[in-house]
C-alpha cells in the first residue's frame, strides 16, 4: 500500500495469511513516496524500493530511489538508502524502470532510467545494502 507520505508493507505466510502487523517502510516523509516494488532475497529477506519526490521537478534535492532492507524475519537491516542520482535530475522512477537483481556470493544491484537521456545507471550494493 502507499499513500502521499508513506510506503508500507505487510508480510504473508506461503498460505495467504497476514504475519505480524503492517508496518511504514520509508522514514522520511517529505514530498510524495511512490511507486513501491518488492525483491525476493535467496536468504528470506527482501527489499523495498520506491520513489520519492516530485517527478520531473530538477529542483527538488529529494527526487530519487530508495530502498530499506528486509531479514528473513522482517526486520530492517541497515538503515534506508538512497540510490545515487549522478548528473541526473530528471530520474524516472516508476517501478517499471526500477531493476533490482540479487548478486551470486550476496549483495545485489540496482538499475534505473533517466527519462531524458534515456541513460541506464547501476548501483552494487553489499548484504547490509551499503
Amino acid at each position: 500500500m502507499d499513500s502521499a507520505n508513506g510506503i508500507f508493507g505487510q508480510r504473508y505466510a506461503a498460505d495467504g495469511t497476514a504475519t505480524g502487523a503492517e508496518f511504514h517502510v520509508n522514514t522520511a516523509t517529505d514530498d510524495i513516496q511512490d511507486y513501491p516494488n518488492i525483491v525476493a532475497l535467496d536468504d528470506g529477506g527482501f527489499l523495498a524500493i520506491w520513489g520519492t519526490g516530485v517527478a520531473n521537478d530538477p529542483t527538488d534535492p529529494d527526487n530519487g530511489f530508495y530502498l530499506q532492507r528486509y531479514d528473513a524475519v522482517g526486520a530492517t537491516v541497515g538503515g534506508e538508502v538512497r540510490l545515487e542520482t549522478p548528473g541526473s535530475a530528471n530520474v524516472d522512477y516508476s517501478s517499471q524502470n526500477l531493476k533490482a537483481i540479487e548478486l551470486d556470493g550476496g549483495g545485489f544491484a540496482m538499475l534505473w532510467r533517466d527519462q531524458d537521456t534515456f541513460e541506464f545507471s547501476v548501483q552494487k550494493f553489499d548484504d547490509a545494502g551499503q
